[in-house]
């Protein structure tokens, strides 16, 4: 996945969201960003999550008709949609929409690196 690069606002409401009891996971989704890039984001901003939160990982279930519609989006050759955009269109992380598909035996197809 290539590096995400926030804008000041984006930065901002990055870590408004994580001050809040929205999962990182969710965050990281919104952003197309890992989860670890998230936390990296507030470790160096010092920005906590609320007291008592701990962290959890969640299980993605997604129905059978939005998976069957995330794996035909994954395995198309569309120089738009990355594996990112996928992820924040059905709510998921970037990781949930490559196990999905792994699972599935669905591959991304080859992109022709462009010659400059």
């Amino acid at each position: 996945m290539p590096k995400t690069q926030l804008n000041d606002e984006q930065l901002r409401d990055l870590l408004a969201a994580y001050q809040t009891e929205e999962p990182v996971a969710s965050i990281a989704a919104r952003f197309g960003m890992k989860v670890t890039a998230v936390v990296t984001c507030a470790k160096k901003a010092k920005v906590r999550r609320p007291t008592g939160l701990k962290p959890t990982r969640t299980k993605w279930h997604l129905p059978e008709d939005q998976l069957c519609d995330l794996l035909i989006a994954y395995g198309k050759d569309d120089p738009i949609e990355d594996v990112s955009d996928i992820a924040q269109r059905f709510g998921i992380p970037v990781d949930a929409v490559v196990n999905y598909a792994k699972a599935a035996g669905v591959r991304r197809p080859h992109r022709e690196a462009s010659s400059s």
